[in-house]
């Protein structure tokens, strides 16, 4: 595996610990028997009646949650545009140092691990499933490409920064599935070259036609010159968009003419150039706040009326406990909106057995109205 370093280098740690404190909250649960870590960020406004967009943003290598946080500064971001945004740690090579597996063939489920961290923040929090968003820097950029092919059908785009796609990557993602692509990569980095990785990843732009390729699309692309609104970063821009008119297939690259291996308008450049005629973070965000993936069934019913049910899940027999207080018909639901039951059931006591780990989604009507809930089996 070729390892990917980032040396970051911070004024003291208890500064950088000062500006976390107020930023996000830390979290953790048992994936696979591994106690999995990660930062999450709610917007400012944050209201547990609303659904809101969920951007998971994946550090690079030998990095962490809390560096992600303060290199792309994404949360000022959510604060404005109302979105929920969660930095995942990843775990430890054989060389002590923070990766992520990213189609490296080592043992460690990462992608298990990010599709159970969905699932948990669905049920813990307002999160709209169908604007659910990828993002990382290096190492958390293969990841992000990863996700792209191995989840799919999670995702409603990715967006990634000084990264890109390993070969073994792009020989694995046999998805059919389209999904909106942006990357940003500098001409000038020095850790994962524009040019490519011999034997191990292929050039940017081939990395970019590739998805191109993959959503269809045999046109383009267009160019756009960023100003160089900033003289003294030793850089230039320009956006290259591949688009067959339907912008839910777009591809964006952004090349930085000269950029190093950086987060373009990052105020910690980590002595690399680091462009600052645009803000990567914020244009991330514009290009994700376009999409939205449809990926429950319209027939789910999220009006929440009074319930005069007893409806959880036991965790430690698999199963939902219903206690009634009236008739209801109540339907059952993978969160790809598949219909896993429906049933009529009295009033009384129920149980409902859960076959296969996951997050679902339970629903009924009744003479009261209509109720829905997310809830997820782990084991």
């Amino acid at each position: 595996m070729i390892k990917f370093k980032l040396v970051f280098i911070f004024v003291t740690v208890a500064l950088l610990s000062c500006i976390l404190c107020a930023q996000s909250t830390s979290h953790n649960f048992i994936h696979d028997g591994i106690q999995r870590n990660y930062l999450l960020y709610l917007p400012s406004n944050y209201q547990s009646n609303n659904e809101y967009p969920l951007v998971v943003n994946l550090h690079g290598y030998t990095s962490n949650a809390a560096q992600q946080e303060l290199l792309s500064g994404f949360n000022s971001i959510a604060d404005t545009a109302n979105f929920i945004i969660v930095y995942p740690n990843g775990t430890l090579d054989n060389t002590n140092t923070t990766f992520w597996n990213a189609g490296y063939g080592a043992s460690v489920d990462d992608i298990g691990f990010i599709n159970t961290l969905i699932d948990t923040l669905a049920v813990n929090y307002s999160v709209d499933l169908d604007r659910v968003y990828a993002t990382g820097l290096s190492n958390g950029s293969y990841m992000s490409n990863t996700l792209a092919c191995e989840l799919n059908d999670r995702f409603a785009a990715i967006a990634s920064v000084a990264g890109g796609i390993t070969n073994l990557q792009k020989n694995n993602c046999t998805t059919n599935n389209k999904i909106p692509v942006m990357h940003i990569h500098g001409t000038g980095d020095l850790v994962v070259s524009y040019n490519g990785i011999p034997g191990f990843a292929p050039k940017i732009d081939d990395f970019v036609a590739f998805w191109v390729a993959h959503n269809g699309l045999n046109s383009g692309p267009t160019v756009e010159v960023i100003p160089d609104i900033n003289s003294t970063d030793f850089s230039t821009a320009e956006i290259q968009t591949y688009s067959s008119g339907n912008t839910d297939l777009e591809v964006k690259l952004y090349k930085v003419n000269n950029g190093g291996h950086s987060w373009p308008g990052s105020t910690f450049p980590f002595g690399v150039v680091t462009n600052q005629d645009f803000n990567a973070s914020a244009e991330i965000w514009k290009f994700f706040r376009k999409y939205k993936k449809g990926v429950l069934s319209t027939n789910i019913s999220r009006g929440v009326v009074n319930n005069p049910n007893h409806i959880y899940y036991d965790n430690s027999t698999y199963s939902l406990q219903m206690s009634l207080n009236e008739t209801v018909n109540l339907s059952l639901y993978t969160i790809s909106g598949k219909k896993v039951m429906q049933n009529k059931y009295d009033k009384g006591f129920h149980t409902l057995q859960l076959e296969k780990k996951g997050l679902y989604i339970v629903s009924y009507t009744s003479s009261s109205g209509s109720w829905s809930k997310k809830i997820l089996r782990l084991n």
